[in-house]
């Protein structure tokens, strides 16, 4: 699956994002979750923001920085509310945000 990997960061370096997510899609159906985090950054990138929210959060169950990668973004964004208590507070088992301790 490493060559579907190689082709979908080509893709993605070329503008070609519908070919992209597609190989990544494989890479995860074939078991490397990992590369959710790619597809929630592009679908970040082209304004889907509840799809790239919906991959962070099933990106961060196996790889720990996906979700706040998003908040952080978001906060960036200007839009802070629970993304800013995200990347301040954690996330609480349930996957909501922490409160302040």
């Amino acid at each position: 699956m490493s060559d579907h990997r190689a082709f979908a960061q080509a893709a993605r370096d070329r503008g070609r994002y519908r070919h992209a997510s597609a190989l990544y899609q494989a890479v995860a159906d074939a078991g490397d979750t990992s590369v959710l985090r790619e597809l929630a950054q592009m679908r970040e990138q082209t304004g889907d923001h509840e799809g790239a929210e919906r991959l962070a959060r099933a990106a961060d169950a196996g790889c720990a920085t996906a979700l706040y990668d998003l908040a952080v973004r978001r906060v960036r964004e200007g839009k802070g509310g629970r993304w800013a208590d995200l990347v301040r507070f954690g996330l609480e088992a349930d996957g909501s945000a922490a409160k302040p301790w």
